[in-house]
């Protein structure tokens, strides 16, 4: 479902047309209903049986009296107020939630179809911004919208009703409501200001929170950083951020508080000032004067909702900017199988980010993988190891040349079968608690011993028991999930780093063997110069580029 909106009632509209409409109809009924109750008591206290019978009231049992009727029809309106406004609220609170629920599930397609390269530029801090405080912040603003209409047809009823009682009173009054409401947009125009300013801040603090918790180790061991780091990212953007979000929400307030006493201003003017200048007569100012108390109420709800509408149109605005800006990856409907291949070939390929304008991280790359072989990326830092690892896994694209497996060339037809082959851990790699797939339980058991696992964690229902272990022993967790899933490219960046000695010893001269004689494409980024006597060949990296290419068993390889 696209959940690109353009407004905050798009959020309903999207997800339930039909219960969105059934709520809009029983909203107008509501206010529709509301509004029928000040005449309805007009009518009731002018009706010649209430007033000729006033004196002989205690002569009659409750709902026993001449009026009795109206009494009855007016409860049963009220009833049906009730009755109609709590399936209409209801209604609504279900939309809301199902709606925010739809709408973060689309989210999450659309974070997962991006670009690695935009979710790197990203970063986690929004991303969560925008699921934890933006879409709740617009589902709230949403749930608003049905008591606005409930309240917006009670205001319009009341004012037809000020037709018919006196024409020029109720183009008095529309006048000041169109002043009043043109005035009360200003503090919500500058209140609006303050709340994206405050949500800035907010993406701020997440980012200090982040670094607060991933850096807390070389925070512990340096208290003045630990100050500063605290000062600078943390208590700065709150503080700038409480200063906004308050300055924000107290000019709402004074707003919702001037827009209580709009009624009452309208009313004192209608008592001490229209009756001198029109022909009113006393029930028509008492039917006048009520309404307008009736008034208060709606007007009210209306001004209080402004608030957390406006701040929902923040949330939908930072919404609408992902949605325009961060485009999903171009991939065809129409998907192309990768054909029998036996090697992987990176031809005249060139890449930039795109952050960096005609910065080159890898230029002009040429060279060759094949099945059964052990390839090592070697090189300084800043090389373009890394850049070329993700360009062999596809979660980046070439900005010029192109990938092959076998004869068939890697483009949007093919890229997701192309990374069905292959599996990558990365420096920084991730866990999952599962194990997806099915997989035989000896075999799971089986490569826990060989990972030396086997004493750490258990699985059970294919959920390891626990992934809070050392750095190199999660490294083997993620090392088990590759070999479950035997695919037939392996790649492994820096992935020895963390593991002791010995481990590292069976990493080079057992686990990658067993690998290659079974077959796969083995790619090691590494710089553990005493096992390179275990590789088929050795690419350097240097400055972005292909310096050399050394082949130990195998032919030469591929140049450009």
């Amino acid at each position: 479902m696209n959940m690109e909106l353009k407004n905050i009632s798009d959020l309903f509209w999207r997800v339930s047309p039909n219960l969105f409409f059934a709520s809009i109809v029983l909203g107008i009924i509501t206010g529709l209903s509301y509004a029928t109750l000040i005449p309805f008591i007009l009518y009731a206290t002018a009706s010649d049986k209430s007033v000729n019978n006033q004196l002989s009231v205690e002569n009659y049992n409750f709902f026993n009296s001449p009026t009795s009727e109206m009494g009855w029809v007016f409860v049963l309106i009220c009833i049906g107020i009730v009755a109609i406004k709590s399936t209409s609220t209801i209604l609504s609170m279900y939309i809301a939630e199902r709606a925010s629920v739809v709408h973060r599930i689309s989210l999450y397609k659309r974070i997962n179809a991006l670009p690695y390269a935009n979710l790197e530029r990203i970063g986690q801090a929004k991303l969560i911004n925008l699921l934890n405080v933006d879409i709740p912040a617009l589902t709230v603003a949403a749930a608003n919208l049905p008591v606005i209409w409930i309240s917006l047809v009670t205001v319009l009823g009341t004012l037809a009703y000020l037709i018919y009682l006196n024409s020029q009173v109720f183009f008095f009054v529309i006048a000041c409501l169109f002043i009043s409401v043109v005035c009360y947009q200003l503090p919500i125009f500058i209140g609006l200001k303050f709340f994206s300013k405050s949500r800035e801040y907010y993406d701020q603090v997440q980012l200090g929170v982040k670094g607060l918790i991933y850096g807390a180790k070389e925070l512990k061991l340096n208290h003045q950083r630990a100050e500063q780091y605290i000062e600078e990212e943390l208590f700065e953007p709150e503080k700038s951020g409480l200063s906004a979000d308050v300055k924000g929400k107290s000019i709402i307030i004074f707003a919702q508080v001037y827009g209580e006493m709009i009624s009452f201003l309208v009313i004192g003017a209608v008592i001490f000032h229209l009756p001198y200048l029109y022909s009113i007569t006393t029930t028509e100012l008492f039917g006048i004067v009520l309404a307008l108390l009736y008034l208060t109420g709606p007007v009210g709800i209306i001004l209080n909702a402004m608030g957390e509408l406006q701040q929902g149109k923040v949330a939908l605005k930072k919404i609408k900017t992902f949605y325009q800006e961060l485009t999903e990856e171009d991939l065809a409907e129409q998907k192309q199988s990768i054909q029998q291949w036996d090697r992987l070939k990176l031809h005249q390929v060139s890449y930039h980010y795109p952050t960096r304008t005609n910065q080159f991280a890898l230029n002009n790359v040429c060279f060759e993988l094949k099945k059964s072989q052990i390839t090592f990326i070697v090189g300084g830092n800043g090389s373009g190891k890394s850049t070329l690892s993700k360009l062999i896994s596809m979660h980046y694209l070439p900005s010029s040349g192109a990938v092959y497996i076998g004869d068939q060339q890697i483009d949007k037809h093919n890229i997701r079968q192309a990374r069905s082959l292959i599996s990558a851990i990365y420096t920084d790699f991730f866990v999952f608690e599962k194990i997806y797939g099915e997989h035989q339980q000896n075999k799971i058991q089986s490569y826990l011993e060989k990972l030396e696992l086997a004493d750490k964690v258990s699985v059970v229902n294919h959920r390891l028991d626990t992934t809070a272990l050392s750095d190199g022993q999660r490294k083997r967790l993620a090392l088990l999930a590759l070999l479950l899933d035997d695919k037939p490219i392996c790649l492994f960046d820096e992935w020895a780093a963390d593991q002791d000695p010995r481990f590292k010893k069976i990493f080079y001269q057992d686990i990658l063997p067993m690998l290659k004689s079974s077959g796969k494409m083995v790619i090691v980024i590494s710089h553990d110069d005493r096992y390179f006597d275990c590789a088929d060949q050795i690419i350097i990296m240097e400055q972005g580029s292909v310096r050399d290419i050394k082949q130990l068993t195998q032919k030469p390889a591929l140049a450009c």
